[in-house]
C-alpha cells in the first residue's frame, strides 16, 4: 500500500506539472519506469508510459475542444504528419538495447533543454509567411494568427519520431514548437500540444499492443493514471495563468533534472 501512495503522489505532482505545461507527462514517467523496473526492455516501459499519457493529455484534450481553442485544420495537417512518424519511431524503440536507450535518451534531453536556452529568433523576424488563422473560443476571445506551413510539418515530423522512440509521448517539445516555430498564441499552443501528444500516445501505444510488448512496468499504470487525473483540474488552473516565458523555463528544469537523472542510472 505505501507503494501506490507514494506512485499516487508522484504521478499527482507529474499531472499538475505537465497539464499546466502541456507536457503530457511522458518524459517524466519514463525515467521513473526505469528506475523502478531496472530489467525491463525499453519498450515495455514506453508501453505502460504512453498508456497514461493517453488518459491525462487525452483528458485535456477534450476540455479544449469544449472550450473551442482547437484549430481544427491545423491539427488536422499536423496529425497527418506526425502519426505515421510516431509509428515508426515505437517500432525503431525495440531495436534499441536499454542502455544505449538511456543514454540517447538523457542526451537528448539535455540538447533539447539547451535549445529551450537560446533566444527565439523567430520573434525578431517579424511576421512570418504562411497560412492566415482566426479562431474564436468559447469564452468570445478571438486569435489571429499565421502558420508557417513547412517549417511546422518539418519540425513536428522529426519530434514525433524522437519522442515515440523515447517512448515519452512528446511532451518536452509540442509546446515549445508550437510557441517558437508554428508560432502559436499561448492560448492556444497547450491545448493543441495536448491533442498532438494524445494521438501520437496512441498510435505509439497500438503499436506495441499489436508486437506484445507488455511487461511488468504496465503494473504501475492504473496508479499512475489514478495520481494524474487527479491532478488535472489544478493543473489547468495553472495553464491559465502561465505566459510561454515561464511555460519554456519550467520546461528546463524538468528535463534537465530527468536528464541527468537517467544518465546516473545509465552507469
Amino acid at each position: 500500500m505505501a507503494d501506490d501512495g507514494f506512485l499516487l503522489a508522484v504521478a499527482f505532482a507529474i499531472g499538475v506539472y505537465s497539464t499546466a505545461l502541456g507536457a503530457g507527462g511522458a518524459f517524466l514517467l519514463t525515467p521513473l519506469l526505469l528506475i523502478r523496473y531496472p530489467d525491463a526492455p525499453p519498450a515495455t516501459v514506453a508501453m505502460a508510459s504512453l498508456c497514461v499519457v493517453v488518459v491525462s493529455s487525452g483528458l485535456s484534450a477534450v476540455q479544449a475542444v469544449r472550450d473551442r481553442r482547437i484549430d481544427y485544420p491545423v491539427v488536422g495537417v499536423l496529425l497527418a504528419v506526425v502519426v505515421p512518424m510516431a509509428v515508426l519511431g515505437a517500432w525503431a524503440t525495440s531495436l534499441v538495447p536499454r542502455r544505449e536507450f538511456q543514454i540517447g535518451f538523457a542526451a537528448f534531453m539535455l540538447l533539447m533543454a539547451l535549445y529551450l536556452l537560446l533566444p527565439p529568433r523567430d520573434r525578431m523576424l517579424g511576421v512570418p509567411r504562411g497560412w492566415r488563422r482566426m479562431i474564436t473560443d468559447i469564452e468570445g476571445d478571438t486569435f489571429v494568427y499565421t502558420f508557417p506551413l513547412v517549417p511546422s510539418l518539418i519540425a513536428a515530423a522529426g519530434a514525433s519520431f524522437i519522442s515515440s522512440l523515447a517512448g515519452i509521448g512528446g511532451g518536452p517539445f509540442y509546446t515549445p514548437l508550437a510557441i517558437r516555430v508554428m508560432r502559436l498564441p499561448i492560448t492556444l499552443a497547450v491545448p493543441i500540444a495536448h491533442v498532438v501528444i494524445t494521438a501520437l500516445a496512441i498510435s505509439g501505444l497500438a503499436l506495441y499492443i499489436a508486437t506484445g510488448h507488455i511487461g511488468e512496468p504496465l503494473r504501475d499504470a492504473p496508479w499512475l493514471v489514478v495520481g494524474m487525473l487527479a491532478a488535472n483540474p489544478l493543473g489547468r488552473r495553472l495553464n491559465r495563468r502561465l505566459r510561454d516565458g515561464p511555460v519554456v523555463r519550467l520546461l528546463v528544469v524538468g528535463i534537465v533534472l530527468v536528464a541527468l537523472r537517467t544518465a546516473w542510472g545509465a552507469w
